[in-house]
């Protein structure tokens, strides 16, 4: 029995020898262990001893040494660069774009100056080569922002396009920021929709400038002033909308302006509905302004001719009155229609006369 019982062990460990043989022959075949794998027959012995094999009994004693087996090779080096080169290859990377970018709108600017070679309409076309102000200059709807608590402060920035130089800038005041919750909802949208206030820029030859807030130029008038313009006023209060202007002769011209939200006429919208090319009614003036001269007085003189120096709208008694300053110190004070109420001298001693005035409401 314990013959058979070697016999046996002897043929399994033979068996698992041919085994492992054949198993290492299909990793050779693959590649897997190349050059690294243990030869055959004696040779092989000590490196298969290595690998935890038996040693057959005949065979000298092998000594065994433990190595693992895995050997996890070092991942492959990355470039190093520093965070300044770095840097300077983002900056080079959007140059290239940038200059990619700039002739392609080359390109664009040139194929719409001469209106072909684009697949655009006429609008299109138009709103690309039109002149218009500097976008970083002009502020975006700056009449129709909220306006908030007197302790806030809301600071809109427009470019105002000028061939001549202005002697006089004031406010006109259009309306109430602030309307009464009792108005009529179509009331308090058409409020809304026009501007609080516009800017009045007159010019030495007579010539005075309407602004919106927005930089937008909605109408220019002749003051009808035979001598150059010196001083201007505005009305202080939305409830009428006067301009007030005096030149170096003393003539004092007062104007009404009357300032509406503009509407689309009828022909208007045939024409856009009848139109291939979708313009916006929004694009172009939206203010509908219209100028008149009121009245014409002049300044009441003495024997020595003063001037006039300053020039203010007042309100009295819901009523407007033309306050003006001479060069001799006297203020003098007219009703609408031109009819002088009274004069002041306000001045005990001969001097530059009356400096300025102003009015609060």
């Amino acid at each position: 029995r314990s013959k058979n019982r070697d016999l046996s062990a002897h043929i399994a460990t033979a068996e698992c020898r041919k085994m492992r043989e054949l198993w290492r022959c299909f990793l050779l075949l693959y590649g897997v262990l190349g050059e690294d794998s243990c030869p055959a027959g004696d040779e092989g012995i000590p490196c298969r001893a290595a690998e935890g094999e038996d040693v057959p009994k005949n065979h000298p004693p092998v000594t065994r040494t433990y190595s693992p087996t895995f050997q996890p090779t070092a991942p492959a080096s990355t470039p190093q660069v520093d965070l300044i080169a770095q840097e300077m290859d983002e900056l080079k990377t959007l140059l290239k774009l940038g200059e990619e970018r700039m002739n392609f709108l080359k390109e664009l600017q040139g194929a719409a100056s001469d209106g072909k070679g684009l697949p655009l309409t006429a609008a299109q076309v138009q709103a690309l080569t039109e002149r218009l102000p500097l976008l970083s200059e002009v502020a975006s709807q700056g009449e129709r922002e909220p306006i908030a608590a007197a302790e806030d402060f809301l600071v809109t920035k427009a470019a105002l396009p000028l061939i001549e130089p202005v002697v006089h800038v004031e406010w006109l005041v259009l309306r109430n920021p602030r309307p009464s919750t009792s108005a009529s909802s179509s009331t308090t949208t058409s409020q809304s929709q026009t501007p609080t206030c516009v800017l009045a820029a007159a010019q030495a030859d007579g010539k005075i400038h309407l602004f919106s807030p927005g930089g937008e130029l909605v109408f220019s008038f002749n003051t009808g002033h035979e001598q150059p313009i010196t001083h201007m006023a505005t009305s202080p209060t939305h409830e009428e909308h006067l301009i007030a202007t005096g030149d170096s002769a003393g003539v004092i011209r007062l104007h009404r302006v009357s300032v509406r939200q503009r509407r689309v006429s009828k022909e208007e919208k045939a024409a856009r509905a009848n139109s291939s090319d979708k313009i916006s009614q929004y694009l172009g003036p939206q203010l509908n302004v219209t100028v008149q001269m009121h009245k014409q007085f002049q300044l009441p003189t003495r024997d020595d001719l003063p001037t006039l120096t300053a020039l203010a709208i007042a309100n009295h008694k819901n009523s407007r009155e033309i306050v003006a300053g001479d060069s001799t110190g006297r203020i003098s004070v007219f009703a609408k229609n031109g009819t002088l109420k009274g004069h002041v001298d306000a001045t005990a001693m001969e001097g530059p006369g009356v400096e300025g005035l102003h009015s609060y409401h």
